[in-house]
C-alpha cells in the first residue's frame, strides 16, 4: 500500500455510474438502465415446471420481446407463456 492514492472525482463518478448501471440482484444481462422504476425491484419469471428467472423489469422487457418474437416461427402447443410485470411473483432481497 505504499503508492496508494485516493481515487480522483472523475474516478470516483466513474466507479459510481458503473455500479449503478448493473442490478446485482438480476439474473439477466440487460440491466444497463439506470433509469427504470423500481430499479432493484426483481421478480420471479417462471421458464419451466422446475426454474425460474431472477430478472429486473429491463431483462423481463427484454425477455418478454424475445418470446413474442419466437412465439411467431413455434407451433401454438410449443408457444412461450407471455405474463405481465404486475403478475409476476415479487423476489425477496
Amino acid at each position: 500500500m505504499r503508492n496508494y492514492r485516493p481515487p480522483t472525482r472523475e474516478e470516483r463518478k466513474y466507479v459510481n455510474e458503473v455500479i449503478l448501471t448493473k442490478n446485482w440482484n438480476c439474473g439477466g444481462a440487460h440491466c444497463q438502465e439506470t433509469s427504470q422504476v423500481n430499479f432493484s425491484q426483481v421478480r420471479v419469471l417462471p421458464t419451466s415446471q422446475d426454474s425460474n428467472a431472477i430478472l429486473c423489469h429491463a431483462c423481463f422487457n427484454h425477455e418478454i420481446a424475445w418470446r413474442k418474437q419466437e412465439n411467431k416461427t413455434r407451433p401454438e402447443y410449443a408457444r412461450f407463456e407471455l405474463p405481465t410485470w404486475e403478475s409476476l411473483e415479487v423476489y425477496p432481497i
